[in-house]
């Protein structure tokens, strides 16, 4: 969809590409708040309109080139309706950033029917000066008696400190998502599903908002905001603390923060809780995210899943070796490993990748006559320091319902830690996923929190019990 609709817009800045000047500069014109009125969407779509605004901020499309500006109006001009946002977009990719100008052009709105920002695609336009002084509005999540939408194509700053909640897209798309008032927890997590959660979940919404860093590029360089804020080396991670963050509200793809400086008093979380180890043990739990290393006999690309080369099995395999050194447990339960067997198989080719002198690794033997799991094309997986436990008897799983179809097969072994003679019981596993597909009936998503196919789950979880 995003692809889809960079595309569409590329063609329409390439129709609208005439700068020639408009206007006087001291001459009357529309406010952003005019144009955005107090609905979600601007009434005035379609419209022809003429504005002087002052612009923040260069939005990049996913080549890189310019899309537009987001502008807004100038100190002193705003009305005093706090309902009114009094910034939007002006689509043109010859506009200059924090100027002063005036511009003719279509009122549209950049984005889908369930999320946009209001627009004006630009057929001409002034540059007035410099932007003497752009207004920053400093707002607190949740914004208390009026929406987001208030703020939509404004320049903002967040001085209330933030956790970073989520990571997963900052190598894809440049975005974190962050939070006041600590972690985002899912609903379900804390509350009983239905009203309760979904408290919980209207709870998450108010009080975190997406940053991202002002380009619409898929698997660019991370920008300068975020290397600016961290030492060479280090990255962004969940549980990061951040204080004063300053940018341009959005609402393509949902509400967001464009970042136009890099964040301020920026805590990083690694250092203070990595090294920590708490009794024994470490058992961490980790998603390979279809760690494939071919046909299972050492070749074999593409794979129905995973990387489609030996580069990119490469690329993946130093991810994954760093982060599960630096995670430092003694036992790993592993999702989403090919499912094969044998010494080639991915999984004994992970434990020879992370094993280092003085550091042996092993994996669990799948306990089936062929060493596969199941047949599905993924299966999970347990990999342990050997130097520190041993396993006590043959792993054991269950092939049968509910295991047969939709919930992985599970992998069960006891282990014995060396050191104290202590023993422990472990479980990896990977139940049905909210991926709805041919989900019906009670396995459809009852819009409680719980996502589609939670009966299926359920009947697993009472199985393993």
């Amino acid at each position: 969809m995003r692809l889809a609709l960079i595309i569409s817009l590329a063609a329409l800045l390439a129709a609208c590409s005439n700068s020639s000047k408009v206007g006087q500069c001291d001459a009357p014109g529309l406010s952003a708040s005019d144009i955005q009125g107090v609905e979600s969407s601007s009434s005035r779509v379609g419209e022809t309109v003429q504005v002087q605004l002052e612009t923040t901020a260069t939005l990049l499309g996913e080549d890189g080139s310019v899309l537009g500006v987001f502008a807004q109006t100038m100190a002193g001009q705003q009305d005093d309706n706090a309902i009114t946002s009094e910034g939007l977009l002006l689509l043109h990719r010859d506009l200059p950033e924090r100027r002063v100008v005036r511009a003719s052009g279509i009122v549209t709105e950049y984005g889908d029917d369930r999320s946009s920002v209001t627009a004006i695609q630009v057929e001409r336009f002034s540059d007035c000066g410099p932007a003497l002084d752009s207004s920053v509005e400093v707002i607190e999540l949740p914004l208390k008696g009026r929406p987001i939408e208030a703020v939509e194509g404004m320049l903002v700053r967040i001085e209330q400190p933030l956790m970073l909640a989520g990571v997963s897209q900052l190598g894809r798309r440049g975005e974190l998502m962050a939070a006041t008032g600590g972690r985002l927890y899912q609903p379900t997590d804390v509350a009983t599903p239905g009203k309760a959660s979904s408290r919980v979940y209207r709870d998450n919404l108010k009080r975190s908002i997406l940053l991202d860093d002002l380009t619409l590029a898929e698997n660019a360089p991370l920008s300068a905001a975020w290397q600016s804020a961290y030492p060479e080396g280090v990255l962004p991670a969940a549980g990061d603390r951040w204080r004063t963050v300053t940018g341009v509200i959005s609402h393509h793809f949902g509400y967001r923060l464009h970042l136009t400086a890099p964040p301020q008093n920026v805590r990083p979380v690694r250092e203070d809780v990595l090294p920590i180890r708490l009794g024994n043990l470490r058992i961490a739990a980790f998603n390979v995210l279809n760690y494939f290393n071919g046909d299972g006999r050492g070749g074999g690309f593409p794979t129905t899943r995973g990387a489609r080369n030996d580069h990119e099995l490469a690329r993946q395999q130093s991810k994954l070796v760093k982060a599960i050194r630096r995670i430092d447990a003694d036992v790993f339960a592993l999702a989403e490993l090919e499912n094969d067997a044998g010494d080639a198989s991915a999984v004994r080719q992970l434990v020879r990748a992370i094993s280092a002198p003085g550091v042996r690794w092993a994996a669990i033997a799948n306990p089936t006559a062929d060493g596969r799991l199941g047949d599905d094309d993924i299966t999970v997986g347990l990999i342990y320091r050997a130097d520190r436990l041993k396993p006590l008897g043959p792993a054991r799983t269950l092939i049968n319902e509910p295991f047969d179809h939709y919930n992985r097969p599970p992998l069960l072994q006891t282990f014995e830690h060396i050191a104290s003679g202590q023993r422990l019981t472990l479980i990896s596993l990977h139940l049905k996923s909210k991926g709805c597909g041919t989900a019906e009936g009670q396995n459809a998503d009852q819009r409680d929190g719980q996502g589609c196919w939670n009966p299926k789950r359920l009947e697993a979880a009472r199985a393993l019990t």
